[in-house]
Parts: C-alpha cells; structure tokens; sequence
C-alpha cells in the first residue's frame, strides 16, 4: 500500500504567528515587531471596552481613514520642526500603536471586501 502524505494545512497567519512566537531564535527585530503587534492587540483590547468595534466598522474604510489621518495629524502636531514635544494626553507610543490598529482594520475591510 503507498504512503499517504501528511496533509499540512496552509500556513495562515494566526499559525505563522503562533510558531514565530514560539520560535527564540528570532533576530531583534522580529522580536521587537513582534513585542509591537502584541503591545497594539492589548490596547485594542482596552479600547474595544470602551468604544467597541461598532465605530470604525460602521463608518468603513472612510471612516478608519479618518481616523488614520487624525492620528498621523497629531504626529506632525508632536514631531514637525524636529522637536519632539511630550504629549499632554495619550502617549506617543499609544499614538502609534493606534495607527498600527487602524491599519488592521482598513486590512480586515479589504480582505473581507467590506469597503464603504
């Protein structure tokens, strides 16, 4: 009787993640990225208890545009001139995690074709 092949399921995202987490022997880069991705999924966590996901995904990809424009307006605001100035309310780094969550979601309306 042949050998039947192991059937491997395609690597997904969710998978690719999983194993480099897992993976230590990572560059730094990798790793520093990757301790990004998961410092933005806990704020988007905190966020979601406070606005939900009904906010950017009523208002579509011109929505989550707006919101991208509004985050990279507060950057020129902190960072033009090159002078950094400290922020008075949300950090800087929280600034940027929330440009990196609004990128997800205008990701999320492509992939699942739900451009408005």
């Amino acid at each position: 009787m042949p050998e039947v092949a192991e059937i491997k399921p395609e690597p997904t995202s969710a998978y690719i993640l999983r194993d480099a987490l897992g993976d230590n022997n990572q560059s730094e880069v990798n790793k520093a990225y990757l301790e990004i991705l998961a410092d933005a999924w806990v704020l988007y966590l905190e966020k979601q208890k406070d606005y939900g996901d009904y906010t950017w995904r009523s208002l579509g990809a011109r929505g989550v545009f707006c919101y991208l424009w509004q985050r990279i307006l507060r950057f020129k605001n902190l960072i033009w001139d090159n002078e950094v100035k400290l922020p008075r309310f949300d950090s800087f780094m929280e600034a940027t995690l929330d440009l990196v969550n609004y990128s997800v979601f205008l990701a999320i309306l492509t992939k699942k074709k739900l451009w408005k």
